[in-house]
C-alpha cells in the first residue's frame, strides 16, 4: 500500500486514501476547515511506519514517536489516540512487503551489533584474572563493518525501489515510449 509520499516538505496521499475507514475517521473527525490536525495524524502515521520516512532508521518506537511529534505540527505530549493507532496499524499491516520486512530486521540487528560494540570493555577481566574479550576477535569484527553497512545501504535502497514500483504499478499512469508520437 503506498497511499502517502512526502513531497517538497509536505504530506501528499493519494485520493483513495479517504475511501479507506481508519484514514476517513480521522480525517472526519477534524472538524477544522484546513484539517490541521487530521494531516498531522496522516503525516505521523506515515513517518512513524513507512520505510521511506525520515525516522525509520529509529529503531526505538517511542524515541521515533518523540522525534516525529517533535518535528510536527502536534503539541508536545501528543500521543497517538486509539482511532490513530487503528490507522496506524492498518497501514503497517497493508504497506508491509517480505523485503521491508527483511530490512526492519536486518536494521534491528545491525542496531544489537552497535550496542554489543558500545558495551564492550576491552579491559575486562573474569574471576582468574584473564580477558574476556578476544581483541583480535573484536578487530575482525570491525573491519567486517563497512561491508555490513554497503549491504543495509543496499538493502534499503531495494526497497525505496520497490514501494517506487509498486506505486506506479497500482494506479499511477505512466505513459509507454512514443505514446504521444514523435
Amino acid at each position: 500500500m503506498n497511499l502517502f509520499e512526502y513531497k517538497d516538505y509536505k504530506l501528499v496521499f493519494a485520493p483513495q486514501t479517504l475511501a479507506l475507514k481508519p484514514f476517513a475517521t480521522l480525517w472526519k473527525r477534524d472538524k477544522n476547515k484546513s484539517k490541521k490536525t487530521a494531516i498531522a495524524e496522516l503525516s505521523f502515521i506515515y513517518f512513524y511506519v513507512d520505510p521511506r520516512s525520515d525516522f525509520s532508521d529509529i529503531i526505538d518506537d517511542e524515541e521515533r514517536r518523540f522525534e516525529i511529534v517533535k518535528n510536527l505540527d502536534l503539541h508536545e505530549d501528543w500521543k497517538p489516540d486509539a482511532k490513530v493507532l487503528d490507522a496506524l496499524e492498518f497501514y503497517k499491516e497493508r504497506s508491509e512487503t517480505v523485503t521491508s520486512k527483511l530490512l526492519k530486521n536486518i536494521i534491528i540487528g545491525v542496531d544489537n551489533i552497535g550496542n554489543t560494540f558500545k558495551n564492550i570493555d576491552p579491559n575486562a577481566v573474569d574471576e582468574k584474572g584473564k580477558p574476556i574479550y578476544n581483541i583480535a576477535q573484536l578487530v575482525t569484527a570491525a573491519k567486517s563493518i563497512p561491508d555490513l553497512v554497503t549491504a543495509l545501504k543496499i538493502a534499503q535502497e531495494e526497497v525505496k525501489k520497490e514501494l517506487k514500483k509498486e506505486s506506479r504499478a497500482k494506479g499511477s499512469v505512466e505513459k509507454a515510449a512514443f505514446e504521444d508520437g514523435f
